[in-house]
């Protein structure tokens, strides 16, 4: 596909034309998406980072407390945005940009879905941890054996139950090592702190 934006640098652009990508599932906004993108110095990841990060903030602030429809389409299409933000950081893992990044998505997308009628997050006990995600409030996760475990899982949609099976750790493991794995950056060339909690809220809206 030719590169519409982001000639030299196919990274970002892939990155840019995922995230276009997401508007069909209202994960995104194209006019937002562009705009963030065209604030991007090419193979800069610092300036990645910062024009991503900067619309999901501006997004999540705008959102919390308004309309819950308004709330819910906001906080989603932020969770994609603070994803994107910290998507090319992965080459230094003690990158504090990335927990901060990651943990304002997560806050985000429990805060949409708690708007969406009949879906609540569940946890599925897997080894000494546990999965997280949605389902459809009236569906039920049910573990089988200790290792190689299936559970029917109920889909968003109206579609029939969807398996979904988990290897066993070792083999989970390697699989999300290698699909985790980011291309490395250069170090940051300066220091960074979250914004200011007063600026971005937690609180979810009300209903």
């Amino acid at each position: 596909m030719k590169l519409l934006m982001f000639h030299d640098d196919p990274p970002f652009w892939f990155e840019t034309l995922r995230n276009l990508g997401l508007a069909a599932y209202g994960g995104s906004d194209v006019g937002e998406v562009i705009a963030t993108a065209s604030r991007v110095t090419p193979g800069d990841y610092d300036s990645w980072h910062d024009a991503w990060l900067s619309t999901a903030e501006r997004l999540e602030a705008e959102e919390r407390g308004s309309h819950p429809v308004s709330a819910r389409d906001g906080l989603l299409r932020a969770s994609s945005y603070y994803r994107a933000a910290e998507f090319f950081l992965h080459g230094h893992p003690e990158d504090p940009r990335i927990d901060h990044a990651y943990e304002r998505g997560v806050s985000c997308f429990r805060d949409a879905i708690a708007h969406l009628p009949g879906v609540m997050p569940v946890e599925i006990p897997y080894e000494d941890t546990a999965l997280h995600g949605p389902q459809p409030s009236t569906g039920t996760g049910r573990p089988s054996g200790r290792t190689g475990r299936t559970w029917s899982v109920p889909s968003w949609t109206s579609s029939p139950r969807t398996r979904v099976s988990i290897p066993p750790a070792s083999r989970c493991s390697a699989s999300v090592s290698a699909a985790t794995s980011r291309p490395a950056r250069p170090p940051t060339r300066r220091a960074w702190q979250p914004s200011s909690p007063s600026t971005v809220s937690s609180t979810p809206s009300p209903p």
